[in-house]
């Protein structure tokens, strides 16, 4: 529990670059592969690279998964949620600026 109240003093939720508008560097457009199909998902604020497929997470943003581009947060139709029971969950995670003998 110390850890999560740590990460949620320290971060904060995207909530747009210009007057909440998303600019199109800014929308976070996500290709996940869902059962041998690729969906649209969006991580606002989120760099994402390699086509769609590459998220860079940078502090101090908080992402949440959206169905739509929308920065509105207080809708919980418009997060993703995906329901993962009898589902593989599978990421890779570089970390390229980590020494010998860090555990992460």
């Amino acid at each position: 529990r110390r850890g999560r109240s740590a990460f949620l003093n320290s971060s904060e939720p995207f909530m747009g670059g210009k007057n909440g508008v998303l600019d199109e560097d800014e929308e976070g457009k996500l290709i996940i592969t869902e059962d041998g199909v690729e969906n649209t998902y969006y991580l606002p604020g989120a760099t994402i690279q390699d086509g769609g497929k590459t998220v860079m997470y940078k502090p101090p943003w908080r992402y949440y998964l959206m169905k739509e581009l929308t920065i509105d947060y207080s809708d919980a139709s418009k997060f993703y949620k995906p329901i993962l029971p009898g589902k593989t969950f599978t990421v890779d995670i570089r970390l390229p600026d980590v020494g010998c003998g860090c555990n992460v």
